[in-house]
């Protein structure tokens, strides 16, 4: 599963920062969607919509994008081992078991079947260890299968349903580690190509991973993503930036003052900061009483690509605390927020 569905993430978060060397950021579902996508558009390249498909052990992202640029992100919470887990839990495969995974994973993608099926798409791309899985157990018998089908893919599932039980999968190209979570991956992967009339998918080994390598250069480059979002956020709501950059200018001021005595040696915190002060005022637009409480739910619930879900909430905290007393009780995750 998911450590962003951790109900108790940030005091996970706040032991281990206490043992782990590094920082540890988690990432939200959409900024996971988003890098994977960057992970493929710098190594695959094509002229039109592409469909990308990550399934992953707790969640399943979809993209629609161009070169480049997203247009649609989203990730489900659909994933190999809590489908397994779900539907195959004593290890015994049948019909029946196969047949609610799929709706169930259907369901799970009505939401965004309209959206996606209006934007459209010319090719689809598979990622993720699951998909790599299948695809190697169809072409371990056929070295020539270079893409993944539906005829092939309900040809598996017929192997999978004779071998009646996860500990007889024994398929030439299904590795042990994966065996034991397959199940709900194939489940998975046949409802997507089923919902979305999908008739062959590539593969590609570039995904999350080459995807944040690049965000990292793009950092080291002063390309931060989270610069555009911030200016995007405040473009759809209006704000007056000449005010809103005059407070951001002030709040940096101050914070250079009391820099050294107060000890504050995060440049990413620094730059919160100002971020926070550039979008005091983006909840004007729904009503000017209580405007430090609208902002900051405007901050926290919408996408900010390049974000993890810790800077997200320090930045919405912010913003809701620059008026009046701090009430820590009325944001009960900046507590534990290491």
């Amino acid at each position: 599963y998911p450590l962003r569905r951790a109900k108790n993430i940030n005091t996970f978060l706040a032991q281990a920062s206490k043992v782990f060397p590094f920082h540890i950021d988690v990432i939200s579902g959409q900024e996971e969607a988003r890098l994977i996508y960057q992970g493929v558009a710098h190594y695959i390249h094509h002229d039109e919509n592409r469909l990308v498909i990550d399934i992953g052990g707790g969640s399943t992202e979809l993209i629609i994008g161009k070169h480049f640029k997203h247009k649609l992100l989203s990730s489900r919470n659909m994933g190999c081992v809590s489908y397994t887990k779900q539907f195959f839990a004593d290890g015994i495969i049948n019909e029946k078991r196969f047949n609610k995974a799929q709706i169930k994973a259907e369901q799970e993608l009505e939401v965004i079947f309209a959206n996606y099926i209006s934007t459209g798409w010319q090719s689809v791309v598979g990622t993720s260890g699951t998909i790599k899985s299948i695809l190697a157990m169809l072409s371990a018998n056929d070295p020539d299968q270079k893409n993944i089908t539906l005829e092939r893919l309900l040809e598996l599932k017929t192997q999978f349903l004779a071998a009646k039980t996860i500990d007889n999968l024994l398929i030439e190209g299904l590795s042990p580690e994966r065996q034991v979570s397959i199940c709900g991956g194939l489940a998975i992967l046949i409802a997507i190509f089923q919902l979305f009339d999908i008739t062959e998918m590539d593969y590609s080994d570039f995904s999350l991973r080459e995807g944040l390598l690049h965000e990292m250069q793009q950092k080291l480059a002063l390309k931060d993503i989270r610069t555009n979002t911030i200016a995007n956020l405040s473009e759809r709501n209006t704000i007056d930036k000449v005010h809103a950059q005059r407070v951001a200018n002030t709040a940096d001021w101050l914070f250079l003052q009391v820099q050294k005595e107060w000890q504050l040696d995060s440049l990413d915190n620094h730059q919160l900061l100002v971020w926070a002060a550039q979008l005091h005022e983006v909840g004007l637009g729904i009503n000017s009483s209580g405007l430090h409480k609208h902002s900051a739910y405007v901050v926290e619930n919408s996408q900010l690509p390049g974000f993890t879900q810790q800077q997200q909430t320090l930045l919405s905290c912010m913003i809701r605390f620059y008026r009046k007393r701090i009430r820590l009780e009325e944001s009960p995750t900046l507590l534990s927020v290491p």
